[in-house]
């Protein structure tokens, strides 16, 4: 009897501990989006793909817009955005997009919305490994807020798509369809969005940093997106005795060849 209360209290006190860890007024500023989407055909060049009905999440940014990843309104035929609280659907439209980096921001054609919905504040420095991290977002399963604990397991810099380059942090929290555009916190900051899980693992989901969130929101600021350098070259590690052997390299030599 007294373990069972224990183990109670022990499960309260968890439940609080991620209450408390991300304000709830923050949990205000993420949205779920709905998108029409008509993809090209490439069997139909001429024409496009039967439409299709996807979700997913976003959260509110300064400038009366919303933040959320390219892949959730790519060839959207209509967008349409709602809070936790329900409510009406408001149209949006994609005003910037980055294919590469996998980000794009909407307006919404009635700004009342943000009236009452603030943006997060953002950490100006990446988590550090084992931070503890809460992924907010509309993933499949339910169509209230949901949230997921994790902590961060890697901070890489790896390809995107499309030659981008960029830093990528994994976390073991659980990111499903429909996470994709949410926030992910480290206490009261967001420190990146939601974009991918590993399909062949457990427990590996990414979430793009601040770091390229601000280099895209910069890159949009007048209008234009110039979009990130990108290398076309590519590299081999020095690992292989062969290779070594060949361009006369001893074993004590290390790195890579471009």
């Amino acid at each position: 009897m007294l373990l069972a209360l224990a183990q109670a209290a022990n499960a309260a006190d968890d439940a609080n501990a991620v209450a408390s860890a991300v304000p709830a007024q923050l949990e205000n500023a993420v949205a779920k989006i709905f998108s029409t989407v008509r993809s090209p055909d490439p069997f139909k060049p001429w024409g496009k793909a039967a439409p299709r009905e996807i979700t997913g999440s976003g959260v509110v940014i300064e400038g009366n817009r919303i933040l959320t990843n390219w892949h959730v309104v790519a060839y959207a035929s209509q967008i349409q955005v709602q809070t936790s609280q329900g409510g009406d659907k408001i149209s949006a439209t994609v005003v910037a997009g980055a294919p590469g980096i996998d980000l794009a921001v909407l307006k919404l054609d009635d700004e009342s919305f943000f009236a009452t919905r603030k943006p997060p504040a953002r950490a100006s420095a990446l988590p550090e490994v084992k931070d503890a991290v809460f992924a907010y977002g509309y993933p499949t399963g339910g169509n209230t807020l949901s949230t997921t604990k994790g902590i961060v397991s890697r901070i890489e810099f790896v390809n995107y798509n499309y030659y981008t380059s960029g830093l990528r942090i994994q976390v073991d929290a659980a990111i499903n369809p429909g996470n994709s555009g949410g926030p992910v916190f480290a206490g009261d900051k967001m420190i990146g969005l939601a974009f991918a899980a590993a399909t062949n693992a457990q427990n590996i989901s990414y979430i793009i940093p601040n770091a390229e969130i601000e280099l895209f929101l910069q890159d949009i600021a007048d209008g234009h997106y110039d979009g990130k350098p990108a290398l076309f070259d590519s590299v081999q590690s020095l690992e292989n005795p062969a290779l070594r052997s060949y361009l006369k390299l001893d074993g004590s030599t290390h790195g890579m060849v471009v």
